[in-house]
Parts: C-alpha cells; structure tokens; sequence
C-alpha cells in the first residue's frame, strides 16, 4: 500500500545501500578468486547500459564502487537506427561510456558485446557509413575497445554481420581509429569543459524521477553543443576534482548527501559557474527536508 514503510525515502536509502554492500562484498571475493587463478589478466565486470532507467538503483550495482575494484570497466550496450530521432540513437549509446569512462578516468572502457543493430527500416547503401560513425561515436565519447557479439544459433536478428556492407563499416572504422589512435586518445584526455552532477542518493530517491531523465538530458544538451563533458560523483565533487571544468550542471537534484551540499553551497558562493533547475536540493540522502537552500551568485544560470 501507499503508506508502506517501505515506499519511504529513508527505508529504500538504507536498504539499498546495505544491499549494494553485500553485492561489493560478494564481488571483492570473486575478485580474488579470479586474480588467484589468472593473476595476469585484467578484471571487468560488464553492466548492463540501464544505469539511466528508472528502477535500476533496486537492481543495479553501486557503479562507481565496482568500477573502483575492476581492472577495466565493462559495459554491454545496443544502438539502433530504426526509431530513432537521430541517425546513432543520440545519446543513448555515447552516455554510457562517458559515464563509465568518470567514474575511473585512468581505466578502459571496453564493450564486450556491442550492439550494433542495422535495422529493416534502413537503406542497404547507408549500412557502411551508419556502423562507421556508430563505432566514431563511441570512441570520441570514451570507449577504447569494442567487440562484436556472434548471434546464437537459429536466432535472426539484424545485426553487423547480416550485410558485408555493416561489416566493412566496422572493419574500416576500426583500422580508421588504430591508424589515428593517439589522435583519438589525445580527444579522450582532454579535460572536459563541463561537468554533470551524479549523484546516488537522487537517483534512488522516487526511483530516480524526474533525476534520471534530466541528467540524461542534461548529457544530451552540453555534449550537442560541443562541449567535452563527463559526470562528477558526489564522491568526487567532495574531493574537489573540479579544478579543471568550467561549468558544473547540477540536473533536477532533490536528494544529496549533506556532504555534498555543504560542498557546492561553498563551491556557488566562491564564484563557481552553476548551471542548474530552480529546484533548491530540498532533502538529504534519506530523504528528510533540510532547512537551508542551494545559494546562487552572479555565475549561477537558471534554465
């Protein structure tokens, strides 16, 4: 029922909290299971691309936790052109590798079965040059390697190995981005000029509405006007890794640790630049309303 404890801020905070705790714990012993039998590989867990869904804080994993243990960060993720309002099903396919390549910007980001779907509805000539830019796409936003997943077995579905066209794409943008590799790489190292607030306690708070949707948004704007972007933690943004972005965006945020909030209320008031909704971070990561409201200065835009 509606009045369920368990529909409480506080309550679904802690409990998934605690259970995002016994995931680490479960994953920090495979860990070591893994390194104990090949101590020479590299380790990644590849997550599904839902860390933008509603509902994924009650059965997803604590991203930037898990990023943080693996070796390399995996991802599994599917693109389209056959419903989408641009050519590459902008950003669905870009936001998950430049999520995943802030968490841990040191480490690869590697897609380990990239979907990349042709479609019924897409000319045969166009093939070649649509997978082409899907795998540019991916690169300039952080991926650093991509490999293609083989369909099962009696299991029709378009893929890039059902026209030579689509593959020759790949192949071609493949040898494209090894030839121009330090090109590429010096892209990805650039600084970005904005930084998008992530934060966990919103995105569990109400299941992540309207956070998740104005975060992906938020990507959506900046990164299609150009600009380098990447997320910033709240554990981040409390350790102050801020120093080389321009203009921090903070989304329809209603929930932050009192951690962070005391540390953007010091950021606004010493001249940083604040891109934000009028919605003032009303409640604390449990969901209790707090009695002081985010402040703004002559470098803080409302949109």
């Amino acid at each position: 029922p509606p009045y369920s404890y368990q529909e409480k801020p506080a309550f679904q905070y802690d409990w998934q909290s605690f259970r995002n705790e016994l995931i680490m714990e479960w994953a920090d012993w495979l860990t070591s299971q893994a390194e104990t039998l090949a101590p020479k590989l590299p380790l990644l867990a590849a997550l599904p691309d839902t860390v933008f869904e509603e509902d994924e804080a009650q059965y997803g994993v604590a991203h930037e936790q898990l990023a943080q243990a693996m070796d390399w960060n995996g991802v599994v993720t599917s693109v389209t052109p056959s419903h989408a309002t641009y050519a590459l099903e902008y950003p669905d396919q870009s936001v998950q590798y430049a999520f995943l390549r802030s968490l841990a910007p040191s480490k690869p980001v590697v897609d380990v079965e990239h979907g990349i779907l042709t479609g019924e509805t897409s000319p045969v000539d166009s093939w070649s040059a649509y997978v082409h830019a899907v795998v540019w796409d991916a690169a300039m936003s952080g991926l650093d390697a991509s490999a293609l997943p083989i369909p099962p077995d009696g299991v029709e579905v378009a893929t890039v190995f059902t026209e030579p066209a689509c593959l020759m794409g790949y192949a071609q943008a493949c040898m494209d981005l090894n030839r121009l590799a330090p090109i590429v790489a010096a892209f990805q190292r650039q600084p970005a000029d904005v930084a998008i607030l992530w934060s966990r306690p919103s995105k569990i708070f109400n299941d992540g509405v309207p956070y998740l949707s104005s975060t992906k948004d938020a990507y959506d704007g900046c990164s299609f006007s150009g600009y380098k972007v990447r997320f910033i933690t709240e554990r981040q943004f409390t350790r102050r890794e801020l120093a080389e972005t321009k203009v921090l965006v903070v989304p329809e945020t209603p929930s932050l640790h009192e951690d962070t909030f005391k540390t953007l209320q010091e950021y606004v008031f010493q001249g940083g630049a604040v891109v934000r909704i009028g919605t003032p971070i009303p409640y604390n990561e449990r969901g209790y309303s707090r009695h002081d409201s985010i402040g703004t200065s002559g470098l803080t835009v409302h949109v």
